[in-house]
């Protein structure tokens, strides 16, 4: 079999597996082929602050971990010259030609490694490019916008020269080009403006009217000192952060240098990916209220999506967001009630049991199906209940299955104790530990084999003949949704 046969194979193998699924089995979200544009634009942006999460961690980390080694090194190296002199003062000294020469490089590399910023100016890069993200997602959310209600193109007021318009092919191409530069003209001014701006063009009043908010224009003109003034105080910082709100611990002072500690920069990537999310639903709603199931069916994706990745705080902020007047509008009761739990669950991993259990209780169980009273039983740590309740859901409930007990961050803290391990096996005839081990060896030898193959198509081909190679089989562990 040619290496294209394999990868057609397994890419129609996989097609079929995610076809296949019409619903998460530990929530009643619909997988769909192809996602509504906002809600893809949305996600890539969550992605993207996701990743400078990681980045954040990693690269910063390993920076200085490097860093501090090699400083170790160099003053190894310095060390060999220490001595006294006659006063019993320290100092360098070096003994004939060639040890002077190691010493002198020695210094060099002590003196390179002190004035180094390496770490400052890595944290800058960070910061600067989590703004470029944020960027492209409000011109890519406009866009979505502008394509999905054309009307709004009438109010778009630019002059364009009979030349230039010969240079179109039809008028749709004229309505991107006047788009594209309405929306570059909408990114140069400053995130306040533009907030004021979108404010008027939609109608909306509620823009800035949220608790981050004072601490979103501090970061947006600390990102404008950092580009433009080597990360110094100016006097634009200083009186925009006062007039809208911000409170300072210690108050800077001008032309003081402002830092970028790693506190700083996880608090950055927590409140621009909220207000993303925040500004994104609430045009969505407002422009488009014909969609409105589109756009609860991509909050409670978006939640689920960050209960998977262990985002905690931001499952129990969006969640509560989300919970809103406007944002529950058209909500179904089912998904109301799904969108409480994984809300819950953010504030109950948050430490916040107390909230969580007084959300809990602002909807009426009485009338809920199994697998709700399951939850509820679990948030409140009533594993005896909820083993019980496992066992009357039996192997498949409504919104619950197998995979369901695997995947569910929900049951996190429950699938270590007695109670569910004993439901689950009475339930399904086997071990829970046996057949986690079980998932675990198959999703091996699943990485062994694509790895293989991966390393069989990237080898060069050796004669010009057809190549038969080993077919990689995937085996989807009973805990893992196909990808």
């Amino acid at each position: 079999m040619t290496k294209k046969k394999i990868k057609e194979e397994n890419k129609e193998n996989v097609s079929k597996a995610i076809a296949s699924i019409d619903v998460i089995p530990a929530l009643p979200v619909p997988v769909r082929p192809t996602r509504h544009p906002i809600a893809e634009v949305l996600d890539r942006f969550l992605c993207a602050t996701d990743d400078y999460r990681d980045a954040l961690r990693v690269g910063m980390r390993n920076a200085a971990k490097t860093r501090v080694h090699e400083l170790k090194r160099a003053a190894v190296k310095i060390e060999k010259f220490a001595a006294k002199n006659e006063d019993g003062d320290h100092v360098l000294r070096a003994e004939g030609v060639h040890a002077a020469r190691d010493m002198l490089e020695a210094m060099r590399e002590v003196e390179r490694l002190m004035d180094s910023r390496l770490l400052p100016l890595m944290a800058r890069s960070f910061f600067i490019g989590l703004f470029s993200e944020m960027d492209s997602f409000m011109g890519a959310l406009l866009k979505c916008i502008y394509a999905r209600k054309p009307q709004l193109y009438k109010a778009i007021s630019r002059e364009i020269s009979l030349s230039d318009l010969f240079d179109f092919d039809d008028l749709n191409d004229v309505k991107r080009d006047m788009l594209e530069k309405e929306i570059d003209s909408f990114r140069r001014d400053s995130y306040i403006e533009q907030f004021s701006a979108l404010e008027k063009k939609f109608e909306i009043r509620t823009l800035k009217n949220f608790p981050e908010w004072p601490k979103f224009v501090e970061l947006t003109q600390r990102r404008n000192v950092m580009t433009h003034n080597d990360g110094r105080v100016s006097q634009q910082y200083l009186s925009v952060c006062v007039r809208e709100g911000v409170q300072f611990g210690n108050e800077p002072k001008l032309g003081e240098q402002l830092e970028l500690p790693p506190e700083y920069l996880v608090e950055a990537i927590f409140i621009l990916s909220k207000v993303g999310f925040m500004l994104a639903h609430t045009l969505w709603r407002k422009v488009l209220p014909d969609e409105l199931d589109n756009a609860n069916e991509s909050v409670n994706e978006t939640l689920f999506k960050m209960l998977k990745n262990r985002r905690w705080r931001s499952v129990a902020a969006f969640g509560n967001f989300a919970l809103t007047e406007p944002m529950s509008k058209g909500l179904k009761d089912i998904d109301r009630r799904i969108r409480v739990i994984n809300t819950a669950i953010g504030l109950k991993r948050l430490n916040k049991k107390e909230e969580a259990l007084a959300l809990m209780e602002t909807v009426d169980w009485s009338a809920s199906i199994r697998e709700f009273k399951l939850a509820i039983a679990v948030i409140r740590d009533e594993f005896a209940e909820a083993a019980a309740i496992m066992r009357h859901i039996g192997k498949k409930g409504e919104i619950i299955e197998e995979l369901s007990y695997h995947d569910w961050p929900l049951f996190d803290e429950f699938r270590g104790k007695r109670e569910f391990q004993e439901a689950y096996e009475a339930i399904y005839g086997v071990p829970f530990l046996e057949q986690v081990s079980k998932d675990a060896r198959n999703l091996s030898q699943n990485l062994k084999e694509l790895d293989e193959l991966k390393r069989e198509e990237a080898a060069p081909r050796k004669s010009k003949g057809a190549v038969v190679r080993k077919k990689a089989t995937v085996r989807r562990p009973r805990g893992q949704i196909p990808s």
